[in-house]
């Protein structure tokens, strides 16, 4: 009879079990369609950063480290290059041993740097998609919808429903730290609203995925900071706002901070000099006009690098950062003693051109945030090998084999579906913000809205505009305006008569 009696509650934690490990592989289904994880040009340096350091702290050996010693040597070489411009054999090593970047966090690569080796990239998807069915189940624990014990059913339908409209499970694809943006997002909206339903366990996994959150990209800790200034602005109004998660979310912004000033520290210990902020300002600025203009009527007074190269401008500022072509790009094309000059001069060169043209810095800025506002593609899921970065054998086989190296993914579709789903997500939420009772829920509202917004202030003023700035978490809305809705739902049949 005993045994009879714990078959129920063993059938139970089994289709709990099963829900969880559907969830995960529903939200890596763009990656087990193409047949590989998406790459982006970025990706072969986070996964090589992770590569040398770990070849440099254990001796191991991958097809991510074949790089280290041109690294080493090239940083040892800097002073000797001077003003060389890259042609020969030498500098072509340099150039493929690029200097050590702020930027592309060496924490991301090495959290799917072993699963990427020992599975290949799937493993990387795995570990993204594992770690984005615990985000789901602690918004939806921290938004009311249901206990820990019945939650994992509610968990899968939200999983497939993300999946099936949104961007969601192209970023648990794709190998890049993106999907960290939307977790920051969720995990601040978790702990500002609904701290006090987690237990000890969802609290500590969220506060662990919002630090990493930060250390994975800097623009991460901009959105936590945001969102914490919101979170004490509507502590101050009496909003409802839970003050603990004022105090987690400046310890998530505070350990992205900490954990560059060690990576910087370390770097520097190793090779003797500190890696590079590659100078994200004066490429937008010159693109823009404000700083050529002002290299143009200063030069050469105000011994700025970036007087040397007026030659090659304008240009896009991807290209003025990353083209390998001499006659366009600069940054990538110059020696590393020059790239270092331009890095080190970026915020120079920016406070020269405010102080010079002020209100063309503004309005280009904002004219660049209100296009990123309302950028909402998925636009780099088809991209040719060419367009993917340089990546070892083992590695390039793959992508060649897969769906988007042909062009095939079926985006079109995609896309519609993330812009309805957004608006749709936005119509609710503003709704709820208007004529909703609940105050939790205006305020769930407010954050969102205003981390959207601050988003696109800070990609469309510090960067180029880009459709994954926005795409890489816009999937956070429906989710978090589905949860609120079958919780409001769900309160209202519970509700004594």
């Amino acid at each position: 009879m005993e045994q009879d009696s714990n078959r129920p509650h063993l059938s139970n934690r089994a289709i709990q079990s099963l829900s969880l490990l559907l969830a995960l592989l529903v939200v890596s289904w763009p990656a087990l369609y193409n047949g590989a994880a998406f790459f982006f040009p970025d990706t072969p340096a986070y996964l090589r950063g992770a590569g040398s350091a770990i070849y440099e702290l254990t001796g191991w050996e991958t097809d991510w480290s074949d790089r280290h010693n041109l690294l080493r040597d090239t940083a040892a070489g800097t002073e000797q290059t001077g003003h060389q411009r890259l042609g020969d054999d030498a500098a072509r090593a340099q150039q493929l041993a690029h200097p050590v970047l702020l930027g592309r966090s060496v924490y991301y690569g090495l959290l799917i740097f072993p699963f990427v080796v020992l599975f290949g990239s799937m493993g990387g998807v795995m570990i993204q998609a594992g770690l984005t069915v615990l985000v789901l189940w602690i918004t939806l624990r921290a938004l009311g919808l249901g206990d820990g014990r019945r939650l994992a059913i509610p968990v899968l339908a939200t999983a497939t429903g993300l999946a099936a409209l949104t961007s969601l499970p192209f970023y648990v694809s794709l190998l890049m730290p993106d999907i960290f943006t939307g977790f920051a997002v969720a995990m601040g909206l978790s702990a500002l609203i609904g701290w006090r339903r987690l237990n000890i366990f969802e609290k500590s996994a969220l506060l662990s995925i919002a630090c990493f959150a930060a250390m994975s990209h800097s623009s991460n800790v901009l959105i936590l900071g945001g969102m914490l200034g919101l979170g004490l602005l509507i502590l101050l109004g009496g909003g409802a706002v839970q003050r603990a998660a004022i105090v987690i979310l400046a310890i998530a912004a505070t350990s992205g901070i900490v954990s560059e000033r060690i990576f910087v520290a370390s770097v520097e210990a190793r090779l003797g000099e500190p890696p590079i902020r590659p100078p994200f300002l004066t490429a937008r600025l010159v693109n823009e006009g404000p700083a050529l203009k002002l290299l143009r009527e200063k030069c050469p007074q105000i011994a700025l690098e970036a007087c040397r190269f007026q030659d090659r401008m304008p240009r896009d500022s991807d290209t003025f950062l990353w083209s390998r072509e001499p006659t366009d790009g600069v940054f990538s094309v110059e020696s590393h003693a020059v790239q270092r000059r331009l890095a080190d001069q970026d915020s120079r060169l920016a406070l020269e051109t405010l102080r010079a043209y002020p209100f063309e810095v503004i309005y280009h800025s904002a004219l660049a945030s209100g296009r990123q506002l309302l950028m909402a593609k998925a636009d780099i899921f088809n991209l040719p090998p060419s367009e993917t970065g340089d990546l070892p054998p083992r590695y390039t086989r793959e992508r060649a084999l897969s769906r988007s190296a042909a062009g095939e993914m079926p985006m079109k579709f995609v896309n519609i579906g993330i812009v309805l789903t957004s608006f749709l997500a936005a119509a609710v939420l503003l709704l709820l913000a208007a004529r909703g009772r609940s105050r939790e829920h205006r305020v769930a509202a407010f954050l969102l809205f205003g981390t959207i917004f601050a988003n696109a202030l800070i990609a469309g003023a510090l960067s180029k505009p880009h459709n994954r700035y926005n795409t890489r978490l816009l999937w956070v809305l429906p989710l978090a305006a589905g949860a609120i809705l079958l919780g409001s739902r769900r309160d209202a049949r519970e509700v004594p008569k």
